[in-house]
């Protein structure tokens, strides 16, 4: 099986490589998002490097995320629309016309609060550009529409993605280095348990559509910075807002808090840990080391 990347650089990405290179029968080809010169493809360029590549599945991993924090990408609205939006978009469009399965990296903060059961793939989102949302977000948004006529297709939506690793992406350990926490509740995804899932929905040909790929449950800020010190023997001062809405007053963009339902995921028969399990194993298997 032929599988072309695009994002392979990435936090996300890097861990697809890692997966699929391991493979046996998965030929991997990995592409650039852009042009040498940091500029995006013409439609006929990225037609013709696909073309040229000739895969039975496309995995885009690639994304604007403003660095480590999504609030640069208030600043650099072109870069961010350019690449989570028209870049997608277009390779959307291409395997639809090659018949080629479409894999793309989405985000779960798409959502915000707390619905009982959690929210489903089908309900309505209510962090777009048509409410409230960060310039990120609503990009992130924007791009699942635009993939609406494309049937095959998966779209993955992830949140919050952690692992053993010290790296800046990881939301365990920008806990750690935050000087101010909101206590909320969410749905989050260990970065290689969510990539094996992804994968797991290509090789069992489970149906095409959205699917939330997080570890089932949620699960408190409190609660992981109480494993932190448990286990990792940090003895830090803690400190957090006095709620959600203190926090929301101070903060530049919306932010999304909530918890998403994974049955769906569980009925294509793909089982990801239960989220306190998931974090406890990361956090005693930590790496300081920067990634």
């Amino acid at each position: 099986m032929k599988i072309l990347l695009f994002g392979g650089n990435g936090y996300i990405g890097s861990e697809f490589v890692n997966q699929l290179q391991s493979i046996s029968n998965v030929k991997l080809i990995r592409l650039p998002s852009r042009r040498p010169d940091g500029s995006g493809y013409s439609f006929k360029e990225l037609d013709g490097l696909i073309k040229k590549a000739k895969p039975f599945i496309l995995i885009n991993c690639a994304a604007y995320v403003g660095g480590n924090s999504i609030i640069n990408c208030e600043d650099h609205k072109d870069q961010t629309i350019q690449s989570n939006v028209i870049f997608p978009q277009m390779l959307g469009e291409i395997c639809k016309e090659r018949n080629i399965t479409f894999g793309h990296v989405s985000s779960g903060c798409v959502f915000n609060g707390y619905p009982s059961g959690g929210y489903e793939e089908d309900d309505v989102r209510n962090m777009t550009f048509n409410t409230k949302c960060s310039f990120y977000t609503g990009t992130k948004a924007m791009a699942e529409d635009c993939l609406n006529n494309v049937e095959r297709k998966y779209i993955w939506r992830i949140r919050l993605p952690f692992d053993e690793i010290n790296h800046p992406r990881n939301y365990l350990a920008k806990l750690i280095q935050f000087d101010r926490l909101v206590v909320s509740a969410n749905s989050i995804s260990n970065r290689k348990e969510l990539v094996t899932a992804c994968i797991e929905c290509i090789m069992k040909s489970v149906p095409f559509g959205i699917y939330h790929v997080t570890n089932p449950g949620a699960i408190r800020t409190d609660e992981i910075v109480s494993m932190i010190r448990n286990i990792l023997k940090i003895d830090k001062d803690f400190q957090y807002f006095e709620s959600i809405e203190a926090f929301d007053k101070l903060s530049t963009i919306p932010r999304s808090n909530t918890i998403l339902n994974m049955e769906k995921l569980g009925r294509a028969g793909i089982v990801m840990t239960p989220v306190h399990e998931s974090v406890e194993k990361s956090l005693k298997k930590w790496q300081w080391v920067t990634a």
